[in-house]
């Protein structure tokens, strides 16, 4: 029997490296599998996941609670809706390992909130974060995916949530708000970026009871002051901020170049003065007290 000992262990040997063999080839079938989902997905391909998604996919997230996804159909209607928040998103694989059945990955997800997410409104900010995903695979295909992502850091990075730092990053984030009107509507005349300052139900109290309600009256009302004046610019002297308010002290130069609520053009220096009281809720401003002066109107 003695001389059959060897025979036997190099059979032995044989197998067990074919046995690895195949499955460092099966390895590599998932990577490629994963890949490709990936490649897909970025290239807005949907039709072409059919071939390296099982029809009855499950995808389990903690981070979009109450999204459902047990087919492939729901896989596709999800990044559909993924891509009416962050048009422009992408995936880049960064590590991947796969052992056995069981792909990890870690990603980088990047892109521009345009669009809404969720309860969120349209930000208009970049975003980029990564996620780790495990991915299990069944006859050459993804057929149960598990991933997570950092949503405070998300939706921080978006504007959606203050910064981290208690109180100082609060009053922080607030005088930041407060200077949006100044510097990015006015300065910057961008009348598109008037709902990331302030909220659908804004109430503006301005001098001689003056009185805004909405997105819309506010918009008409930055749009008469940039018709009125085409190199006006506007300078935040100082501001304090405690809790929810924010107090703002302000100086806004410009030419009258143009008719101002029915009065023609006068060429004249126009110079504000003022100061405004802003609440915020939620990142954004909900009521406006402002006090100002002007001349040269």
């Amino acid at each position: 029997m003695g001389r059959f000992i060897v025979p036997s262990v190099a059979l032995l040997l044989l197998a067990a490296t074919v046995g690895l063999a195949g499955h460092s080839d099966l390895e590599k079938r998932n990577a490629k599998v994963v890949r490709r989902m990936v490649e897909d997905i970025n290239q807005r391909d949907f039709d072409a996941l059919d071939e390296v998604v099982a029809p009855n996919v499950q995808r389990h997230c903690s981070a979009t609670p109450g999204v459902e996804v047990h087919s492939l159909e729901q896989f596709k209607t999800f990044l559909h809706q993924d891509l009416v928040a962050v048009p422009d998103s992408r995936q880049e694989i960064q590590q991947l390992i796969a052992d056995g059945d069981t792909v990890a990955v870690r990603v980088r997800y990047s892109g521009t909130q345009t669009g809404p997410m969720g309860p969120f409104p349209p930000s208009g900010r970049k975003v980029a974060i990564p996620f780790l995903g495990f991915l299990r695979l069944e006859k050459g295909k993804i057929a149960e995916i598990w991933v997570e992502w950092d949503n405070l850091a998300a939706l921080t990075q978006l504007g959606h949530l203050p910064p981290p730092g208690g109180a100082a990053g609060e009053a922080s984030a607030n005088k930041a708000l407060a200077r949006k009107w100044f510097e990015v509507v006015i300065n910057g005349r961008d009348l598109d970026a008037i709902p990331e300052i302030y909220a659908e139900d804004y109430v503006y109290h301005g001098p001689a009871g003056q009185e805004l309600r909405g997105l819309e009256r506010v918009r008409d009302f930055a749009a008469a002051i940039l018709a009125a004046s085409a190199d006006r610019r506007a300078v935040v002297e100082s501001q304090v901020a405690e809790g929810d308010r924010v107090v703002t002290r302000f100086t806004s130069r410009g030419t009258r170049t143009g008719p101002y609520h029915g009065v023609p053009p006068t060429g004249k220096a126009w110079v504000t003065e003022g100061i405004v009281i802003s609440r915020i809720e939620s990142g954004r401003i909900v009521e406006d007290w402002e006090i100002a002066h002007s001349t040269g109107l």
